[in-house]
């Protein structure tokens, strides 16, 4: 889903200004109309650009943009799917959950024992929680001038695995952060858990590369596809190879007994095994 990146060092910062070609129709006043944050902000860019009319603007020319000048709108994530005892606080209030509810930035959603939550969002990718896990809504934002999208989340407890859509646009972006790491992608498959008696968080990449980042000492890995990196107090591990997953000995069985059996062939390493179990093939709707 993307390449690997050669080197990193922490969530590289986004661009302080953006670069728009102008179309035609185009004039200063439109733009600030439309995009940024007040009209008179045209003025700013009049100036950054060296335009002598703000009514008359090349077609193909660039202008370049504050970023701060750039509005940008709300976006919500829906509860696809949800199992067994989920909270969730929306603007301060504990609310009840319901499929299809929309969840605001800011909100916290939590998961009780033998639970689980799926929330999507508008581009198509996905955050599932399983259970004993709490995540809050930092930032769900679209900038309507360059169609850029930015989700931030912060996992406060337990684990969350993410499906996110690949990225096009600059200024896109995608981090869940715990106290200890911060996990930037641009189109993967990755886990997320965090332990705070432990102080310790761990990043799993099942598709795709990731970056993760310590914000206490600055380490950072790019961690590739089947593997996964350790973060604590003392900073970002170096990634180390995952696991394979256990072989189901008959895949094919039909469940229909009162109880769910079936036979794993032991993987050598393995001190124990998490089983997920779920009503669909892509296990996006957790039992």
């Amino acid at each position: 889903l993307v390449a690997p990146v050669a080197a990193w060092a922490a969530p590289k910062a986004k661009p302080e200004s953006v670069v728009y070609v102008v179309r035609r129709g185009d004039t200063l006043y439109a733009l600030a109309t439309s995009y940024m944050l007040r009209t008179s902000d045209y003025a700013i860019v009049q100036r950054r650009n060296h335009i002598a009319n703000p009514r008359r603007l090349p077609v193909g020319a660039k202008l370049d943009i504050p970023v701060a000048l750039l509005r940008t709108t709300p976006a919500q994530a829906r509860v696809a799917s949800y199992r067994g005892q989920v909270s969730a606080v929306v603007q301060g209030a504990d609310v009840p959950l319901s499929r299809g509810m929309l969840l605001p930035e800011g909100s916290v959603v939590a998961t009780g024992p033998n639970s689980s939550v799926r929330l999507a969002l508008t581009d198509g990718s996905q955050v599932a929680l399983p259970s004993q896990s709490r995540i809050r809504i930092d930032v769900l934002r679209h900038t309507p001038m360059t169609g850029s999208i930015e989700r931030t989340f912060t996992l406060e407890a337990g684990r969350s695995e993410a499906t996110v859509t690949p990225m096009t646009k600059p200024r896109d972006g995608f981090i869940i952060r715990t106290p200890l790491s911060v996990t930037a992608v641009r189109g993967t498959v990755f886990r997320v858990a965090y332990d705070a008696q432990s102080q310790r968080a761990w990043t799993e990449v099942v598709d795709g590369t990731v970056n993760v980042a310590s914000p206490i000492d600055g380490s950072a890995s790019v961690t590739p596809e089947a593997f996964g990196v350790k973060a604590s107090n003392h900073g970002v591990s170096v990634p180390e190879a995952l696991l394979p997953p256990p072989t189901i000995t008959t895949p094919g069985r039909t469940q229909d007994e009162a109880d769910v059996m079936f036979g794993l062939t032991p993987v050598p390493g393995a001190v124990k095994y998490r089983v997920r179990l779920g009503a669909d093939a892509g296990l996006l709707d957790l039992l």
